[in-house]
């Protein structure tokens, strides 16, 4: 049986989820088809005006629209004090009854903005792919109930150089694309190591899916070109591949790291050693822990110490 299949037998009358990017690309294919399975979605981004435009499709796509409730979260994911706004705002909201099912997709892997600076001093393009997701993870534990996912590509994760994880002496566009996926990988890993709650980690590398992500990029003509040949050729439709996505929340019994078909993936040395891992959540963890004062009851990390 079809992740599709499986997805409409299973009933997600009164789940929530929440789609961090869910305002275009494969976040709002994912938000879409959650919006056609009968979920209440509620959707997170910088533009006000593509919210609304997205509200307006999860509303045409929805299975009940008079049982379904959808909403817009403003976030700049760049930005210190806009996540800080948004977590609370988001854990206000789920206070009673709580979030069912977090979604991040915000970033991807052809995004620019490598070796500029964000206003807190961060690489912009680490803040946006990396650092936000890890830190609404964490940060929305208390308000989450089942399931947390990252989405990036692609396929093959990198490694990191512990002592430079922000790139600034080598910033170059495949190098980081490697780090963010050996970042995220580690993550999804580590927080689901210091789980205190049954919540499930996932990381989904989707593979070429149909999106103006590519076109949009600021990459070199060449490269562009052959990623948007790739995209036309072989790119999956967003609705279509945000089954995967929506089955591994709503269903999978286990976290993990999966590729594009929903096959477990266990092959990274980098990211299978414990130490690299532990080292990577101490400094994330001290880094986040600087700029938001986390509440280290959340998850406790064995790992950490010497907070700020």
């Amino acid at each position: 049986m079809s992740f599709k299949e499986l997805n409409e037998k299973f009933n997600f009358n009164g789940k929530s989820v929440l789609c961090v990017g869910g305002t275009k690309g494969i976040g709002a294919g994912i938000a879409t088809r959650f919006a056609q399975l009968g979920a209440n979605v509620s959707i997170a981004g910088r533009s006000a005006e593509t919210a609304t435009q997205m509200l307006e499709q999860l509303a045409k796509n929805a299975k009940n629209i008079e049982e379904q409730k959808f909403k817009y979260f403003k976030v700049d994911c760049s930005s210190a004090s806009s996540l800080s706004a948004f977590i609370a705002e988001v854990k206000t909201h789920y206070a009673v009854g709580g979030l069912d099912y977090l979604v991040q997709s915000q970033g991807d892997w052809t995004s620019g903005d490598i070796g500029v600076k964000s206003e807190d001093g961060l690489d912009k393009r680490f803040s946006i792919v990396c650092f936000s997701k890890f830190n609404i993870a964490y940060q929305l534990t208390p308000v989450l109930k089942e399931a947390s996912l990252f989405v990036f590509g692609p396929r093959k994760s990198g490694s990191i150089d512990l002592n430079d994880v922000e790139l600034s002496s080598n910033n170059s566009f495949w190098t980081a694309a490697g780090r963010d996926g050996a970042f995220l990988d580690s993550m999804t890993m580590e927080l689901q190591t210091h789980d205190k709650k049954g919540i499930r980690y996932f990381h989904v590398k989707p593979g070429v899916v149909k999106t103006d992500l590519v076109k949009n990029s600021n990459r070199g003509r060449v490269l562009q070109g052959v990623m948007s040949l790739a995209n036309s050729m072989m790119g999956q439709d967003p609705v279509e591949h945000a089954n995967l996505e929506v089955y591994l929340v709503s269903q999978a019994t286990h976290g993990g790291r999966y590729d594009e078909k929903g096959r477990l993936i266990r092959d990274y040395s980098w990211i299978e050693d414990e130490n690299n891992r532990k080292q990577l959540w101490d400094w994330t963890y001290n880094k986040s822990n600087a700029l938001f004062r986390l509440d280290s009851s959340n998850q406790q990390p064995p790992s950490v110490s010497n907070l700020a």
